[in-house]
């Protein structure tokens, strides 16, 4: 039986294979996202590699999962 933490991961997982293949589907073959969607600024080249497919900087992510969470209240 999976844990919390498992479920957790799992979901985890899932939003960001789900991110990545929007992220697939609206650039142009070969291109890469280097600016946010959301506040335009750069996205730093070690987070893009982390995180293949990312689509935000790290503040506007934060910015983000805070309000996420505090919707999910």
């Amino acid at each position: 039986m999976a844990d919390l933490a498992d479920k957790a991961e799992a979901l985890e997982q899932r939003v960001r294979d789900e991110a990545l293949a929007r992220s697939r589907e609206q650039l142009p073959h070969g291109a890469s996202r280097s600016n946010c969607m959301h506040c335009g600024n750069p996205i730093p080249s070690a987070r893009r590699h982390a995180l293949p497919g990312v689509e935000r900087c790290a503040p506007c992510q934060q910015l983000l999962e805070r309000q996420e969470r505090r919707s999910s209240w």
